[in-house]
């Protein structure tokens, strides 16, 4: 109706303007009422704007995720054959199609798109897989083909995801499900170092899979000569075993320990009837004098972390009864006050590396006459604050260490000033606000380096590592680092490198380097590279080092096992360090040699899902074809869309407008 008296009132006044008032004679008047009568009925028509509304239909289909293990566990190739032709078959089937948006994934220890299956991954993650998947596609509808043998070497077990899973979960069990008579290495708990002339545990725990009773021989050698050997009876009712020993480090340096299980007669794994490890045999030990007057928990936690690592040995002694302080490496001051004045001079007239913790009722009028390194002046405000870890930190590697979740510390409020070349760790943060305030930093001096910390209550923050992670290694880790910075002796070379001696097979091993300029500073322009030779065929590898925050690095985990002399390189210079690394053989997915159907079984079952083997496909796909729950659904949307898009309107407008005055002058009417 609105439109209607719009075009009624737009021809009136046209009319009325050319027909009525206007003395024009010339036909022309038809045209010039013409283009005023449009404008005019565009211009009511974008005042009223018109809707109408419209209909959209979908169809929204399930999601279908197809999971493949490539991980070295596939051996079979029927089984490899056989993945290959149902992935064939399923991207194929039109029923299928129509039913379901197909998504193709393969999985090992991690999960990516399918790209190409060659089964050489070298563990295998269902758990993170189904996560990945979950996160990816959260809605409800959809299947999960999950294709695997359900031997997982990685990650939180899959089989209980009641909560965590939405859609069914269709595993297909491949692998041989029969159940073998077997006798398995589980576990060997050792140290990676020993000391010169010390004893170092062994821990060997052992496992029998049969109905019989079984003789075995269990034996331990190093460096191929036999160290240890013991008779172990194992039966269906008694069927693990523990083998616990200790030997004597008899010389440094490093070495090959190999244990080994007598196989049984007719056995069909026996690769995991033995275990290679690498010890390193060292002759020294870092000694730490942990000094305080005070009794708290972060003595426990500091003293623990640090004694991780089997090379410290942590010294908890009061300042008074600090006579003999030449035997310790590294001294930690905990709340250090005027009593501590004899021991801080021998640091200081000894250059010995340092590490003072200045909580609340730290004594900072003796501190500052004491030491010549920094410089703190209190509020006597206590406040709590929480870390940050400074990203651009370059001393030494961090890893995937975080202070995300760590709680405050408690720390007294004022001044701080470093006077010698430093670099901060972590840094203050108060009630959100970033003090630009340093919360824990190393002192870079040539003559020695220290460590400083201005909080209370670190025994929190490990225990909030475990919270986050299950384990303290990280915060652990971390305090490791930071007593081998300050225990290494400055060193003045140019081109540094650090890497681990013994790397388990399964492992992702790295070499870092850092190289510096003739200023000693760091060089981030530089090409460097690694040299890699087998002590056995004597091939070199080249691999190049990648520039990683203020570290170059290669990764050496795609290497076989073996031992390599290598060298670290800078090209277009005369600088090279050498060392030597050995790659122990350790192939966790040959361990297990039968399919884990019960496992896959439960999943399906906590998913609401079914659990199929290889031949019966059809059944399978019948599933997917007919389950009422995968059915697509047809979606409509209703919108509400003007019915002239105001666009064209006002295109209309200024074009009829234009045309009449153009009209107009040119007959000479304006």
């Amino acid at each position: 109706m609105l439109m209607l008296l719009s075009a009624v009132l737009a021809a009136g006044i046209s009319y009325w303007l050319y027909y009525h008032r206007s003395k024009i004679k010339s036909p022309v008047k038809h045209l010039l009422a013409g283009l005023r009568f449009l404008a005019l009925l565009s211009v009511f028509l974008l005042l009223i704007n018109p809707k109408y509304e419209r209909k959209v239909f979908t169809i929204e289909k399930s999601d279908l995720i197809v999971l493949v293990d490539n991980s070295k566990s596939i051996v079979s190739t029927d089984d490899r054959q056989y993945i290959a032709e149902l992935l064939e078959q399923i991207g194929s089937d039109n029923q299928l199609a129509n039913r379901f948006n197909l998504h193709e994934f393969v999985f090992g220890e991690a999960m990516e798109t399918v790209d190409s299956l060659d089964y050489q991954d070298r563990a295998t993650n269902i758990s993170n897989a189904l996560d990945r998947i979950t996160q990816l596609y959260p809605e409800e509808t959809g299947a999960i083909l999950l294709l695997s043998d359900g031997n997982q070497t990685l990650g939180e077990d899959y089989s209980f995801r009641a909560g965590g899973e939405v859609k069914p979960v269709y595993p297909i069990v491949l692998g041989d499900t029969t159940q073998y008579e077997d006798l398995r290495i589980d576990r060997v708990n050792m140290n990676n170092y020993a000391f010169l002339g010390n004893r170092y545990p062994v821990e060997i725990l052992i496992s029998y899979q049969g109905s019989g009773s079984v003789n075995t021989t269990v034996s331990l050698t190093e460096d191929g000569i036999t160290r240890f050997r013991r008779e172990l009876r194992l039966n269906a009712s008694d069927n693990t075993g523990v083998v616990t020993l200790e030997l004597e480090a008899q010389t440094t340096g490093l070495k090959d320990v190999e244990i080994q299980l007598t196989p049984l007669e007719g056995e069909r794994n026996t690769a995991n009837n033995s275990r290679r490890l690498g010890l390193e045999v060292i002759d020294e030990q870092t000694r730490v004098a942990l000094v305080t007057e005070v009794v708290h928990p972060d003595i426990g936690a500091l003293k623990t972390a640090i004694e991780e690592n089997e090379q410290r040995e942590v010294t908890v002694v009061p300042p008074a009864e600090m006579d003999r302080p030449e035997e310790f490496d590294l001294f930690i001051f905990y709340r250090p006050t005027s009593r501590f004045g004899d021991i801080i001079q021998y640091t200081q007239d000894n250059n010995s590396p340092l590490i003072t913790i200045a909580v609340p009722g730290t004594d900072w009028r003796f501190l500052n006459r004491a030491q010549n390194s920094f410089n703190g002046n209190r509020l006597g405000t206590v406040e709590e604050v929480v870390p940050v870890l400074n990203s651009s930190f370059g001393l030494f590697d961090l890893g995937g260490f975080t202070t995300d979740g760590y709680p405050p510390l408690d720390v007294d409020l004022g001044d701080f000033i470093v006077l010698k070349p430093h670099e901060v760790l972590m840094e203050q943060r108060i009630k959100g606000v970033d003090m630009d305030e340093p919360l824990l930093l190393l002192i870079t001096d040539q003559e020695r380096r220290e460590a400083v910390v201005l909080g209370e209550h670190l025994w929190k923050w490990r225990i909030q590592e475990f919270r986050n992670t299950q384990n303290f290694d990280a915060f652990d880790e971390l305090w490791g680092k930071i007593l081998f910075y300050l225990a290494a002796t400055p060193s003045k070379e140019r081109l540094t490198v650090d890497y681990e001696k013994n790397v388990r097979g399964t492992s992702s091993a790295v070499i870092t380097a850092r190289y510096f300029d003739e200023a000693f500073e760091f060089n981030p322009n530089a090409t460097l590279t690694l040299l890699v030779r087998s002590a056995e065929t004597q091939e070199v590898t080249e691999i190049p080092m990648l520039l990683k925050n203020r570290f170059y690095e290669a990764n050496i985990g795609a290497l076989p096992p073996g031992d390599y002399p290598f060298t670290v390189r800078v090209d277009e210079t005369d600088l090279s360090r050498q060392g030597r690394f050995k790659i122990l053989e350790y192939d966790v997915e040959h361990q297990l040699i039968s399919s884990d159907f019960t496992r896959l079984s439960r999943l399906a079952g906590q998913t609401e899902g079914r659990v199929y083997f290889p031949g019966a496909d059809g059944e399978l796909l019948d599933e997917l074809r007919e389950n009422p729950r995968f059915t697509p659904v047809r979606k409509s949307t209703q919108n509400v869309v003007s019915l002239i898009d105001f666009k064209i309107l006002l295109a209309i407008i200024a074009a009829a407008l234009a045309a009449e005055w153009f009209i107009r002058k040119y007959h000479g009417l304006i």
